[in-house]
C-alpha cells in the first residue's frame, strides 16, 4: 500500500511532516535505549520498559500511518436534481443528482431511505438530502460501507489546482456524445 494504484487507498509518504519525523525519531530512540538496557541486564523492570517503549513506538507509527493514508477522490460537476426511473426498480421513481460530465450519481433519494444513527436507522426526507447546487465541483469516493464527498471551490471547474489524490472524471459527452 505504498503507491497509488488507480482508486485504491495508499500511503502518501510525501505527507510525512517534520513533527512526525521528530516523533518517530524520539520513539525509536526510546525503544533502542530500552532494548539495549534489557539486553545488557535481563530484569523484569527492563523487560517492562522495553515492552512499553515498543508499544509507544507502535502507537506513533500507527498515528503517522493514519495521517498519511490517502483515499483518491473523483472530482465531478454537479448537475440539476431530477426525477428519474429507479435503476433498481423501473416501476418506481427516484430523485437523483448526477455529474454533468460523466453521469455518475452524486445524490439519490427514494422512498424508504434511511441513515444509520447511534439509536439505529432513521428515515431521511428528500429535504434532508445534501443536494449540491448546479455546477458545484464535488469530490467523491466510496468504499463498501460509506460514501465520502466534499465540495471544492469553483463553479463548473475547480478554482484551485487539484491535489494529487483528486482526479477529474471523464466526460462521457466527449467520448460518446450527449448522454441525457
Amino acid at each position: 500500500m505504498s503507491e497509488s494504484r488507480g482508486f485504491e487507498p495508499y500511503l502518501d509518504w510525501e505527507k510525512i511532516t517534520d513533527e512526525m519525523t521528530d516523533d518517530l525519531h524520539e520513539g525509536l530512540s526510546f525503544f533502542h535505549e530500552a532494548q539495549d538496557r534489557f539486553l545488557e541486564n535481563k530484569t523484569s523492570k527492563n523487560a517492562a520498559d522495553m515492552l512499553r517503549s515498543h508499544y509507544e513506538m507502535s502507537s506513533i507509527a500507527s498515528d503517522v500511518k493514519e495521517a498519511i493514508y490517502t483515499q483518491p477522490m473523483m472530482v465531478h460537476i454537479a448537475g440539476e436534481v431530477k426525477v428519474e426511473e429507479n435503476p433498481e426498480n423501473p416501476l418506481d421513481e427516484v430523485t437523483i443528482q448526477r455529474c454533468k460530465r460523466c453521469g455518475s450519481v452524486l445524490q439519490i433519494y427514494k422512498e424508504g431511505l434511511a441513515q444509520i444513527t447511534e439509536s439505529g436507522p432513521e428515515p431521511v426526507t428528500e429535504d434532508e438530502v445534501l443536494w449540491w447546487d448546479d455546477g458545484d465541483v464535488v469530490a467523491k469516493t466510496s468504499d463498501s460501507t460509506s460514501i465520502h464527498m466534499y465540495q471544492i471551490e469553483g463553479q463548473g471547474k475547480p478554482a484551485r489546482k487539484l491535489e494529487k489524490h483528486e482526479m477529474e472524471c471523464v466526460s462521457l459527452e466527449d467520448l460518446v456524445g450527449d448522454f441525457d
